[in-house]
Formats: structure tokens, sequence, C-alpha cells
């Protein structure tokens, strides 16, 4: 009898991560919209710039609510170095610290669940469902760039090497990595 290969869903998992990225970062601006446009902080930086900077302030929310920092030169009343908006302002918006976990945890078991009749062990389950970085670490990468700011010489943006490593690769592995082994770990019960 000849042992079938579990074929990996990369496509599958793409999707699923970058619907995962799209859906993480709106569920963003819905939550945050309003506390973006009163932060004392994002006022400044749009007096500096001369320009809005809504989505911008929303997308480095959404890095941040991955751990990653959002790198700010020195302006006017802010201090520099790396900030955290989600901790660091007169709201706390802790909760949503649990978006991406839950949104790539989902999407990690939606691609497990595909894949579940070809799989012969919860580990491959959990491979399926870290297939989601595939399509969620282009978007993170891509998000360094759409949420940067000029100010001056200066760039206001997620911390690019911790926006890579920790929200486009671990975030997406570990996540959607566990959804997947929760399907496998249901369906072979």
């Amino acid at each position: 009898m000849s042992e079938t290969r579990f074929s990996v869903p990369v496509a599958a998992g793409a999707l699923a991560g970058a619907g995962a990225w799209i859906v993480g970062l709106l569920v963003s601006a819905v939550v945050t919209l309003s506390a973006v446009r009163e932060d004392l902080r994002v006022i400044v930086i749009e007096e500096v710039t001369g320009s809005r900077i809504d989505w911008q302030a929303v997308g480095w929310l959404f890095y941040n609510a991955h751990n990653v920092d959002t790198e700010v030169p020195r302006i006017s009343l802010l201090s520099s170095g790396y900030q955290n908006f989600l901790t660091g302002g007169e709201e706390t918006l802790w909760y949503l610290f649990l978006l991406p976990p839950v949104a790539l945890v989902a999407a990690g078991a939606l691609v497990a669940v595909r894949a579940r009749h070809e799989s012969r062990s919860p580990a491959d389950t959990a491979l399926a469902g870290a297939t989601v970085a595939v399509g969620y670490a282009p978007l993170c990468i891509l998000g360094i760039v759409l949420f940067a700011v000029d100010v001056g010489s200066a760039t206001i943006r997620p911390d690019p090497l911790m926006a890579v490593l920790l929200a486009g690769v671990a975030y997406p592995l570990v996540f959607g990595g566990l959804g997947g082994l929760a399907v496998g770990a249901l369906s072979s019960r």
C-alpha cells in the first residue's frame, strides 16, 4: 500500500492570510478611527505635515496590535524613538491586541478545514494553517510603505524589521498554525 503525501495548500493559505490582514486592518479602522481623530499625537503630526493621516495612524495601531512599535522621529511635542500608540495614549485600546491572533487562528483553521481530508495528522493541518504567512507577510511588508508619513527628512512608520519578522512571519506562522492544529486535533477525534 503506497502512502499518499500531504499536499500543502499554499494558494489557499495565501488567500486566507491576505484576507486575515485586510479584515484585521478594516476592523482596526472601524474600532479606532474616532480615537485616532482625537489623539493629540495624531493632531500634532497633522499640524506638522499639513495633511490628514487618519488611515496611516490606523495602520500604526494595526501594527501596534502585533507588538510592532511605530518609529517616531523628533517632532514638536512628540518624543522620538519607538512608540506603541495602543498603550501610550489617553485611551488604552488593549483589546486590539486580540485582533491579529483571532484573525490568524480563524484563517489558519479555515485553510486546515479545507485540507483536513488530505491530512494524515494534526501536524499536517498545523502546517496547512501556517501557510497563511504566505499571504500575510507580503501585506505586512507593503504596509510599512503604505503607512509611512514623511515629516521633513524623517519618516514615521511601523518598525520595518519587526513588521516583517514579528507581524509578517511569526504571528501568522504561530497563530495560523495553532488554528490548523486545532482543526487537526478536533477532526482526529
